[in-house]
């Protein structure tokens, strides 16, 4: 009900005149007042019966007036809900003056029903086009777990921002200056928070223009936005009509808005087509028109006319285009412009984890590398790799992945989307364009031999193909003049086309080489790994289309002793030899015969002495993998290997033989996460490191028993006794129970196929920790203690037989049997101990154990008879203690001893006393 001040009713008479010629669509009015029950259908009939507008209007407010108070105020609740797109602007303030209850029910309608089916076919529409870009990317995929298109966040900046970034080029362009791994990672564009495409659609400007490179993400962008609208819930009518590349061409030639939309996009139904055209020129604050790939602009076409909005005036455009035809295209169109740069360091790892996340085996492998990761910025290139490496082989572990197959892939896949070729044609299009490729080629090489970036003879509109792998940089000099240059999209697809070069040009190599060496163009290394990969025998069949195979054949042939007699002789004295380099080119050449050329030349010794990425790691482990029958003996105790490095290297068992660090712990960390990860017997594996004397070995054992003990916590995986073999190296084991518990001890002493004597040091008598250790006693041989103060010593073995009587006396297990045969005084506690030392101990020991049965009621002493039996001699000091526990030490004798006395006592009471332990002493002294 409407508030007491005002009636609804009153309200519409008031204004009534107003309102005959100041609504607006009236069918939308129709269908609100019809699904609220207002009028009937009947009623709505009648209307669409009225002849003109006006009557319509005058029926519809003369039909509610009488209806009465709820439906006057039904029909005020929707003309508010709805005034846009209801109420001339003049009368929006009338409407907001009347006070509407705070429960009023806003589930009203936009648009009328044709309209509303309009809207669904166009959502329908737009899942079916992501469904089937979707698709269409599958078939080049392994991973085709997910079924619907998923968005990985790109990083997208405005104008203002990349204007900063392209003076970065021009200073980049100039020299070579950043180490490689930062110049690499540059390339990757840093992660911005601000700006997303549920951003783009919010923004109240009209026109958005969006611009990248190829492949670059600016589809994906406009499909993301498209992806959220068909998932909005919300009542608001929306029109969105996307038109990709092939369609603008399309579209641009049609002579009207009505034909673009409809027949160029998709049509209403027949009977619908007036209506629903209608609401979309009235109400284009709610269109929304994407040209994807726009080109060229023609002028007066219906797409400039879209753009400059004499057509759908309040409509959002947003139109995608190469950058090196913003300028020439819509360089006047005002807009908000915005670019795409690809994928940030963090979307990388997202976009892989997804894609290769079911296999961690082919995910390190792309993580792993510089160079495929920052290519990876670019989502298409991402997309190739991960296209191409399930491909090669399933079993990627056991098949070599060379960067360069990967970029000849992405270099024959560009050409073929440049040239809409089929795969069967593409070698046939190469023939066709090599001319035009050969030209890029001199240029590539040309720009890398002089540190540049820019390449000075190739224009960006010269030809298509340059468009392919090219984009444009637009410096402005000055206040009246530009400067365009054109350069590579990534800075090793450069070096890629400069080692094609070479390859059509063998004569230079040599002089490459030479150049190599110097300090100023030693830069030019890094197209030999190229260069490497593409004379590789393996990759003849998708070149041999541009270069002729025994030419490619009599170039590898020379080029491979050259390259291994350039960098395998230092350049001057105490150099060092650039091994990891050299282990790189012969993996992307891989060739097994330069494999065995290169370790004979090194006598089959190679020692690293920098830090091993895990890349590093796989082209060393390749190359010592082709040494067949011999052994190489690899030093890494100067570096350190990330996980998988190790594991990699450790794969090459048995040709290796890894001289490990100075602290074994360094190392076999690595062992545990390699056990079930490299299909090679893990004994032989781990023999591998396992050479020379190893000082904290011990130690190392014990932090590895941890580990493993931990891991299998977390895995559920068995792989103590994969290490059974580690297990029985040491000759005694060195123990420091400070440091860790002896539960851990009793795990690694029963690795052991025979028993070994144990040498302890720092122990403890908490009873926990005793009871532990007697556990290891069926394990040991020998019982050592370090001796720092033999009172400590004491206390430990008072503590321990103790324990061990106790244990004895309440399981019935023959606990100081065990513990004798293992701490004997003809063997312990070595020559620190000294007999009467040896007696003070028993006869402590026996006090001890009298206070324990005292406090317990329990009877210890006969499970320690056996212990009384071991002096050969009893030296007494009786200055010290009573001789009434002499007695009793004496009583559990089964044979007499002799007995040297010290110290002793006048006092009437203790000659009393010791003339009782006559009977038990065969002599004294």
């Amino acid at each position: 009900m409407a508030c007491a001040q005002k009636s609804a009713v009153e309200y519409l008479r008031k204004c009534r005149r107003d309102l005959v010629t100041g609504m607006q669509n009236l069918p939308l009015i129709t269908e609100n007042l019809y699904q609220q029950k207002v009028f009937n259908v009947h009623e709505v009939d009648a209307l669409k019966a009225e002849e003109t507008e006006f009557d319509k209007a005058r029926s519809i407010l003369d039909w509610v007036i009488k209806k009465g108070e709820e439906a006057s105020y039904e029909l005020l609740s929707i003309l508010d809900f709805t005034r846009k797109r209801t109420l001339q602007v003049d009368l929006h303030v009338w409407i907001c003056c009347f006070s509407f209850r705070e429960d009023a029910d806003a589930s009203y309608s936009f648009g009328t029903k044709p309209c509303q089916n309009y809207q669904m076919e166009l959502k329908t529409k737009a899942k079916r086009i992501l469904k089937n870009q979707w698709q269409q990317s599958c078939k080049y995929l392994h991973n085709k777990s997910q079924t619907n298109f998923i968005y990985i966040p790109l990083v997208l900046e405005t104008g203002s921002v990349v204007k900063t970034a392209h003076s970065k080029i021009k200073k980049k362009c100039k020299k070579f200056r950043k180490l490689r791994p930062k110049k690499l990672r540059s390339y990757i564009p840093d992660k911005q928070e601000t700006l997303s495409p549920e951003d783009l659609l919010k923004w109240k400007t009209r026109n958005i223009l969006l611009i990248g490179k190829p492949g670059i993400g600016k589809t994906t962008v406009v499909q993301q936005m498209l992806k959220m609208w068909t998932e909005k819930d919300d009542k608001q009518p929306d029109y969105v009509f996307y038109f990709d590349e092939t369609a603008v061409s399309c579209v641009s030639n049609l002579v009207n808005l009505e034909s673009c939309l409809f027949d160029g996009y998709l049509k209403p139904k027949e009977e619908d087509r007036r209506e629903v055209f209608e609401d979309i020129e009235e109400n284009s604050e709610n269109v929304v028109i994407v040209f994807d790939g726009v080109t060229s602009v023609q002028e007066h076409s219906i797409l400039q006319k879209i753009m400059d909005h004499d057509l759908l005036p309040d409509a959002k455009v947003i139109i995608t285009c190469r950058t090196e035809v913003e300028d020439d295209v819509i360089s006047d169109w005002p807009s908000q412009k915005v670019y795409v740069q690809g994928f940030s360091e963090e979307s990388i790892r997202i976009y892989y984890q997804m894609m290769l996340g079911h296999n961690p085996d082919l995910l390190y492998v792309v993580l792993i590398n510089q160079e495929l990761f920052s290519l990876s910025h670019v989502p298409m290139y991402a997309f190739m790799i991960v296209a191409f490496i399930p491909f090669k082989n399933d079993t990627v572990t056991n098949q070599s992945n060379t960067v360069t197959e990967m970029y000849i892939h992405i270099f024959r896949d560009a050409l073929k989307k440049c040239g809409r070729k089929k795969t069967g044609q593409i070698d046939r299009y190469l023939r066709e364009v090599k001319d035009q490729l050969y030209l890029l080629m001199k240029n590539a090489f040309s720009a890398t031999e002089q540190k540049s970036l820019n390449l000075p003879e190739i224009s960006g509109d010269e030809t298509d193909i340059c468009h392919a792998f090219l984009k444009m940089i637009t410096i402005r000099d000055s206040l009246t003049s530009e400067t365009k240059y054109c350069a590579f999209l990534h800075n090793t697809m450069q070096e890629f086309f400069s080692a094609l070069w070479l390859v059509e040009n063998p004569d230079e190599i040599e002089k490459v080489l030479k150049l190599c060496q110097t300090e100023e163009i030693q830069h030019m290394r890094h197209v030999l790994p190229f260069l490497c990969g593409l004379l590789g025998e393996h990759n003849n069949k998708l070149l041999k289309c541009l270069f002729s195979e025994d030419q490619m054949k009599k170039t590898s042939e020379r080029f491979t002793e050259k390259l291994l007699d350039t960098f395998l002789k230092p350049q001057s004295d105490g150099e060092d030899v650039d091994l990891l380099y050299v282990c790189q080119c012969l993996y992307e050449l891989q060739s097994s015969n330069a494999c065995l050329m290169f370790l004979e030349k090194m006598k089959h010794q190679l020692d690293i002495d920098v830090n091993l990425d895990p890349h590093q790691s796989c082209a060393l482990s390749y190359v010592i993998s082709q040494s067949r029958d011999k052994e190489v003996h690899l030093n890494l105790q100067d570096c350190t290997v990330s996980d998988t490095g190790m594991i990699m290297i450790l794969s090459c068992s048995p040709q290796i033989r890894i001289k490990v660090w100075d602290e074994p712990l360094q190392q076999i960390k690595f062992l545990l996460e390699s056990c079930h990860k490299v299909s090679k017997n893990y004994e032989t594996m781990t023999s591998c490191c396992w050479t020379s004397d190893k000082p904290d070995l011990t130690q190392a054992l014990l932090d590895l028993c941890s580990h493993v003990k931990d891991y299998e916590t977390q895995s559920g995986r068995s792989l103590l006794p994969a290490l059974q073999s580690v297990y029985q190296t040491p000759d005694v084991w060195i123990i420091d129970l400070s440091q860790r518990k002896t539960s851990i001890l009793l795990e690694v002493l029963k690795l052991q196929t025979e028993k070994k004597p144990v040498e302890l040091r720092g122990w403890t008598d908490e009873e926990s920790e005793v009871m532990s250790f007697l556990q290891c006693l069926p394990y040991i041989s020998q019982l050592g203690l370090e001796v720092s103060h033999v009172h400590d010593v004491n206390r430990f073995l008072l503590r321990l037989y103790i324990k061990a009587a106790e244990t004895e006396t309440q399981t019935g297990d023959q606990m100081m049997k065990l513990l004798t045969s293992v701490c004997t005084y003809t063997t312990f506690p070595y020559e620190e101990f000294d007999d009467t030392e040896q007696s003070d101990f028993l006869l402590d020991l026996y006090s001890h154990v009298k206070d324990y049965e005292t406090q317990s009621g329990r009877s210890l002493l006969p499970a320690l008879q056996s212990v009384y039996q071991t002096p050969d001699v009893w030296i007494i000091d009786l200055s010290e203690r009573k001789t009434s526990i002499l007695l009793e030490v004496l009583k559990l004798q089964t044979e007499k001893k002799p007995v040297e006395l010290r110290g002793w006592s006048d006092e009437e009471s203790e000659v009393m006393s010791f003339l009782q332990c006559l009977p038990y002493i065969s002599q004294l002294r």
